[in-house]
């Protein structure tokens, strides 16, 4: 493998790589390396999904034709499942907010106006990244369909709430699915959705914000990436900059097209729901599953996000069985019992 990225970095630059370093790529398949030259640096990527490959880097390729901050494509070897693209260093959004927080300090100025540009950014890949051949290449699933949605609650009740000792009645929860995923449909999929909008896939250089792993990008709604940026579980930004950064949002998002507000507001706490049940599926899985200990850390913040908007999420459906779920979980969080699964 290392190999090969020196060949690649080789036919590409016309020098041989000096040095080659792994990065961690968190909870990635991929293998990604920092391949230097005397005189040029790259990221080198190997990744068995070849699928997934051309997805990156077609929506890549769309994204830099339409002026939107991702890193350049060098070079890519699809045969062998290879590719380098522009190094943007190691600092994400994520890394910064974790700095910031280590000594309890209030967020800086710093970090929120990078916020704000990361938020006013989004309506740009999400108007300009909803029409063009890439698309073809959307990877597993070309939009965010009724299944899909479904398949995510499914994952949250086996991954999460399997590992609990909680009891519930599934029929009537499987119904509240139902019902939720009919709902959420009415905000159509007209629009590029990230899937997996947060933080650590946002790259900060020379104080600019540059998009990342967007390969699981598929056309969905609107609200899905503002509520999984802005309630990312360990980000626990403050709501009231939460509220700033979707008026910011909207402020981008009204200068490219005609959109109802109250349509928008309508639907965004049903897919803050959904989220929280996705991301609390991959912490059971990725977490008290596997062991990683950054999947078991979040879940706290993940169900703190829950707690505060629970009482007062405003979707127009009954959702007895889930509402009651979602409380009984809470109640054996403080209680202590998460320790005990």
């Amino acid at each position: 493998m290392k190999e090969s990225l020196a060949s690649l970095f080789r036919k590409h630059f016309s020098e041989s790589m000096v040095s080659i370093s792994e990065i961690h790529a968190h909870a990635s398949q991929r293998r990604i390396f920092r391949l230097r030259g005397k005189r040029n640096l790259a990221v080198g990527v190997s990744n068995s999904d070849i699928r997934e490959n051309k997805a990156f880097i077609a929506f890549s390729e769309h994204f830099l034709s339409q002026g939107l901050p991702v890193p350049e494509i060098f070079a890519v070897n699809h045969k062998e499942g290879i590719y380098l693209i522009e190094d943007l260093g190691d600092t994400t959004f994520f890394d910064l907010l974790r700095s910031s927080k280590s000594d309890g300090s209030v967020l800086t100025t710093r970090i929120k106006n990078l916020l704000f540009q990361i938020m006013e950014m989004l309506p740009c890949f999400q108007v300009k990244g909803s029409k063009g051949r890439h698309l073809d290449y959307c990877y597993p699933a070309k939009t965010f369909d009724r299944a899909s949605i479904l398949r995510d609650m499914h994952y949250f009740e086996r991954e999460y709430l399997g590992r609990l000792s909680l009891s519930y009645d599934a029929k009537n929860l499987h119904r509240d699915f139902q019902s939720l995923a009919t709902f959420i449909q009415g905000a159509g999929t007209a629009y590029f959705m990230y899937r997996d909008f947060q933080s650590r896939n946002v790259m900060i250089y020379k104080d600019k914000a540059y998009f990342l792993d967007y390969q699981s990008g598929r056309l969905g709604p609107l609200q899905y990436d503002v509520v999984s940026f802005l309630y990312q579980s360990q980000a626990d930004f403050p709501q009231s900059l939460r509220d700033e950064a979707i008026e910011r949002y909207l402020t981008i998002l009204g200068s490219m097209m005609p959109f109802s507000r109250e349509e928008f507001f309508c639907y965004l706490d049903a897919f803050l729901l959904i989220r929280l049940m996705q991301v609390l599926g991959t912490y059971g899985a990725q977490g008290l599953g596997q062991g990683k200990k950054y999947f078991v850390e979040s879940i706290p913040y993940a169900l703190k996000n829950l707690k505060v908007k629970l009482p007062f999420l405003r979707i127009p459906l009954e959702l007895r069985e889930l509402r009651f779920v979602c409380e009984t979980m809470l109640t054996q969080f403080e209680e202590g019992n998460l320790s005990k699964i």
